[in-house]
């Protein structure tokens, strides 16, 4: 097991170095955005996330919050189909990190004297889980969708139903890997509405 997947890595080394660059561009981006917000808009914001906060969790939280990040799966999934797929896909991984990145940053600097360990396990953990199972299987979405160009410069007709089954069966670990992220995500989110609600 550990030798596959050394050489799933090494024979993906480039895909597995573009999907993180785009990852950590995001963050880098949304945590300077966030530095550099002005005042007015920021204090906005906040306002905002205190109305949410005051509102309570929602009873069906874990479903929105795993059908949020499916959804997610899926549209890279369908970018996957397509040939113009992969600075489509680049660009989600970039805009989720993004939004991390500048919430992360934006609640620390707004939050005062709450604690920061609450934002950061009730918002970043569960984040970092999402990101993490999104930007894996943005790999074969890229590479499905690489695939698909190579097959129309050549022609091909044979073995696209077997390798689209093969690739449709990925997702299925992912999906419920994001289930998980849900869970947790639910589990803490009381240590972040805790945080919200005490600015």
């Amino acid at each position: 097991m550990g030798k596959r997947l050394a050489g799933h890595i090494r024979d993906n080394r480039w895909q597995y170095r573009v999907v993180m660059a785009a990852v950590l561009l995001g963050i880098v981006l949304g945590c300077y955005r966030a530095w550099g917000m002005a005042e007015a808009p920021a204090g906005e914001l906040m306002l905002h996330l205190q109305e949410i906060s005051a509102a309570g969790m929602p009873q069906e939280f874990w479903a929105v919050a795993w059908l949020n990040q499916a959804t997610a799966a899926l549209l890279l999934g369908v970018l996957g189909l397509t040939v113009i797929g992969l600075p489509v896909i680049l660009a989600i991984l970039l805009y989720k990190a993004y939004a991390l990145g500048f919430s992360v940053i934006l609640l620390l600097t707004m939050g005062g004297g709450q604690p920061a360990f609450n934002v950061l396990a009730g918002l970043l953990l569960p984040n970092l889980v999402y990101l993490t199972l999104l930007a894996l299987w943005a790999v074969p979405a890229l590479n499905f969708s690489l695939y698909l160009i190579d097959r129309h410069r050549q022609g091909a007709t044979q073995g696209l139903g077997r390798n689209l089954l093969r690739y449709c069966a990925l997702l299925a670990p992912v999906l419920v890997g994001l289930g998980v992220g849900a869970l947790l995500e639910v589990s803490l989110a009381p240590l972040l509405l805790e945080f919200l609600q005490g600015i």
